[in-house]
């Protein structure tokens, strides 16, 4: 189930992860009145066929959860229409998929933004050789982070002691746009 913002994007990163993807986009963008969410991938990409049953919870390749179900764009797709959000995804067979949602903060159906510091933080410590380049930006501050440099930095991102530094750095980062 997804209950936070944070959860749709998890789970958007990690179908990127899924189609083989070497390099992964993501944009976090809080403004005054929306949240914005951009997840871009070089990754094999859809057939128009397929992507146009991407937001049927009953279509799926069966790899990623074992199952014949696939809920994340469906469940992005209800969230947004119920939140007036926008969601919108686009896709060409060995070229990538991008995806973007849109929440405004004020809307009662809005799901709440949820952890970002630990939704980032396991964003980059997912195992596999893609690369990840997070922008995240709140009024006039932003931040990067690119996981191939994390990974230079600290070795890897297995070990539990680089995971709570990247996790202290994440946090400072989030801390630093946060301030008004």
């Amino acid at each position: 189930m997804h209950l936070t913002l944070c959860d749709f994007l998890s789970d958007i990163v990690e179908n990127a992860i899924a189609s083989d993807a070497t390099m992964i986009i993501v944009d976090v963008i809080e403004s005054e009145e929306e949240f914005r969410f951009l997840i871009a991938d070089n990754g094999k990409g859809m057939d128009p066929e397929t992507l146009s049953k991407v937001h049927s919870p009953f279509t799926t390749d069966g790899k990623k959860h074992h199952r014949p179900q696939g809920f994340g764009v469906s469940f992005l797709a209800q969230a947004a229409d119920h939140g007036c959000g926008t969601w919108d995804i686009r896709s060409e067979k060995d070229l990538g998929t991008s995806v973007m949602f849109t929440f405004l903060k004020a809307h009662i159906d809005t799901p709440p933004l949820g952890d970002v510091t630990q939704t980032l933080l396991q964003l980059l410590a997912f195992d596999g050789k893609h690369d990840l380049l997070i922008n995240r930006s709140r009024k006039d501050r932003k931040y990067s982070v690119l996981r191939s440099d994390l990974i230079k930095t600290l070795s890897d991102l297995s070990c539990a002691g680089n995971l709570m530094l990247a996790k202290r750095y994440i946090d400072s980062l989030e801390q630093d746009i946060k301030k008004t």
